[in-house]
């Protein structure tokens, strides 16, 4: 869908460090040219507190370090026109 949306490419599966080199994670989707993270939400990240809690610590931890992180629901893959906006917005400002 992004590609066909026109938007650069994005990494699968990335992991992302720190500053430091410490691990902070492995995102779903990733431009690193942006600095921008797309994390897809299913239900059981809402669902499960554990997995709730440790996705808000991560995602935490990742603006700490200047990545900008959307989050993406099922809703949003059934009508992305709002989602793809915001990423349009995101590349618009940090294209100079």
């Amino acid at each position: 869908m992004l590609i066909e949306a026109g938007f650069p490419p994005f990494e699968v599966n990335r992991d992302i460090r720190d500053a430091h080199g410490r691990f902070i994670g492995r995102v779903d989707l990733v431009n690193t040219r942006y600095r921008l993270i797309l994390e897809y939400e299913g239900d059981h990240h809402r669902t499960d507190a554990k997995q709730w809690a440790k996705d808000m610590n991560r995602v935490a931890r990742l603006q700490d370090e200047g990545w900008r992180v959307i989050r993406v629901s099922a809703a949003d893959l059934r009508s992305p026109e709002d989602l793809f906006a915001r990423i349009r917005r995101h590349i618009a400002a940090n294209t100079r």
